[in-house]
């Protein structure tokens, strides 16, 4: 129980007397308020779980969530239907646990599918997640960090003659209408790709990195756009 210790004598503090039965009347007696008293006794819950019951009532920002949560257990073993399928029960698996799911994942399952199907450019999906690092964070001069979604380091050996790309910079978007690339999307992909340049000074994983090239990945709309400097 709280009460005010201002009015209470140093002495009987300091010997521990504050059960004394003349205190304890005071506040039986509720003549003491509260800290804080005066604040409104609201309290506000945010729930995640009104949005949950099929990803066609989750908000653009959760589903972008969801859809990216499934990208990062995504895995190219060769079978195709086998790896979104367990992609998506992790991604799901994030989620509270009575989600569900029954019916919201048929384009989940169409959209990683067509992802996992590409066979290009630059080596496409399966050499992506062979090569790749996922969420690999970079950091500014200024100490800003940022991530990639998915950072792919081609060694020479999976590269036409000609392809002087080294690096990969990949992000995945879902929703977005109108004209592709977005503006935003793009200059989003440039500043990571300024930070690798940068960084191929003094990285060992970028270290003399010739060139690199961005990649937005519209997923819901099965688009790719190229991002170069």
């Amino acid at each position: 129980t709280l009460f005010p210790l201002c009015d209470v004598p140093w002495g009987e503090l300091e010997s521990g007397s504050l059960l004394a039965p003349k205190y304890l009347q005071a506040i039986h007696a509720k003549k003491w308020e509260r800290p804080m008293a005066w604040l409104p006794r609201i309290k506000v819950f945010r729930s995640n779980l009104q949005d949950m019951r099929g990803h066609a009532q989750i908000g653009a920002n959760k589903r972008g969530t969801l859809m990216h949560k499934c990208l990062e257990s995504l895995v190219y073993s060769g079978d195709i239907k086998n790896d979104v399928n367990r992609a998506i029960k992790d991604g799901i698996g994030s989620l509270p646990s009575n989600f569900q799911a029954a019916d919201g994942m048929a384009d989940f399952y169409d959209a990683l599918t067509w992802f996992l199907e590409l066979e290009g450019p630059f080596g496409g999906a399966k050499e992506w997640l062979r090569h790749g690092l996922k969420e690999h964070a970079l950091s500014s001069s200024e100490g800003k960090m940022y991530r990639v979604d998915l950072l792919v380091n081609r060694p020479h050996f999976i590269r036409e003659a000609g392809d002087t790309f080294e690096l990969v910079a990949i992000d995945y978007k879902t929703g977005y209408q109108g004209e592709l690339p977005n503006k935003e999307n793009v200059e989003q992909i440039e500043n990571y790709l300024h930070l690798l340049q940068e960084a191929s000074q003094n990285n060992s994983l970028v270290k003399n990195v010739s060139k690199v090239v961005g990649l937005l990945i519209y997923l819901d709309r099965k688009e790719i756009c190229i991002v170069e400097l």
